[in-house]
């Protein structure tokens, strides 16, 4: 890649690393240390940054032929928005997936979230101009509120697994109370 000297694959490791795996910066400093990847800490950020300038710049004509299978197949695309925070107080990674196929259509870091950021995510996906036939997050009002001011007449549903997730809790904070006062009395 212009002005560096590494490769596409150290790139696309970097970013293996940190969107499937959700290695901080640090691990993956250390990961690719460990991998025989000479770098400072300083310069995985870099690479990180340039990753996510290649997925920004991934709507190639490859991926609009996909989407317009998905919109041929299905009527149009099903769009989920969802943020991955590695540690507590590093920046949120937000990822737009298209749902039928997979596709990952943007992907940028946010330090706040808010509703405003997360529109101009979703802006360029609007831009694209294939029809838009579902919404789904996790919940969070922010994505909600930008989903809605781009697609106001689209369903919205709140994601499965974080649903079953969120309704697991209280029973799982009970499990967890309840093992404390067994082992209590043993």
């Amino acid at each position: 890649m212009k002005h560096t000297s590494y490769g596409f694959d150290v790139l696309a490791l970097v970013g293996e690393l940190r969107f499937k795996h959700h290695y901080t910066l640090s691990e993956l400093h250390e990961e690719l240390s460990r991998r025989g990847v000479v770098t400072s800490k300083r310069n995985c950020e870099r690479l990180y940054e340039r990753y996510l300038t290649l997925l920004r710049a991934s709507v190639t004509d490859h991926l609009r032929e996909a989407l317009i299978e998905v919109v041929n197949e299905h009527g149009g695309l099903l769009l989920s928005l969802d943020g991955v925070q590695p540690e507590k107080g590093n920046e949120t990674l937000y990822v737009v997936r298209e749902g039928f196929s997979g596709s990952i259509l943007a992907a940028q870091n946010l330090k706040s979230g808010s509703a405003e950021e997360q529109k101009r995510i979703l802006e360029p996906i609007e831009q694209l101009g294939f029809p838009i036939i579902g919404l789904l997050s996790d919940g969070q009002h922010s994505i909600r509120l930008a989903m809605s001011d781009l697609w106001p007449d689209v369903p919205y549903q709140y994601c499965q697994y974080h649903y079953l997730k969120d309704i697991a809790k209280p029973v799982m904070d009970l499990d967890r109370k309840l093992k404390t006062g067994i082992k209590k009395n043993l």
